[in-house]
């Protein structure tokens, strides 16, 4: 699978669960966390098992190559003094040069998608797994 058609099948898979309620520890529809909606999607989409917890998903990252904003990136953001605890990925939003953020957010209580540079305003730190690394892990 491309990198490109990998973007556009993750953002489908994603997207069935915009508005879904957030419920930590959950993976389906009915409720569902950061970690459980990417894992669930990507294996979806790409066929990828990803660990459960946004912080063993982060492991499995290498030093991304380029810069954040590519569809279907993996971002992982957290607050001063937190560790690794949230993960959402990049789409690509209405106009092909906007990107977006999908997450499953606690603060919202729902699954939402916001403008990236929203999201990576509100976090103390972020990293990105690059989905060619992603898909790189189905081999």
């Amino acid at each position: 699978m491309t990198a490109r058609g990998g973007a556009t099948a993750l953002a489908w898979a994603l997207r069935r669960f915009r508005g879904a309620p957030y419920l930590l520890g959950g993976t389906t529809s009915l409720g569902i966390d950061c970690s459980g909606l990417v894992q669930r999607a990507v294996r979806s989409a790409l066929g990828v098992v990803l660990p459960r917890h946004s912080s063993d998903q982060l492991a499995l990252a290498a030093a991304p190559v380029r810069a954040l904003g590519e569809p279907g990136d993996l971002l992982f953001l957290w607050g001063a003094g937190e560790s690794p605890c949230h993960v959402g990925v990049v789409l690509r939003g209405a106009r092909a040069e906007d990107r977006t953020l999908l997450h499953a957010s606690s603060r919202r209580g729902r699954v939402i998608e916001e403008p990236l540079e929203q999201a990576l305003r509100r976090a103390a730190r972020w990293r990105h797994m690059e989905l060619e690394q992603v898909l790189a892990l189905q081999r």
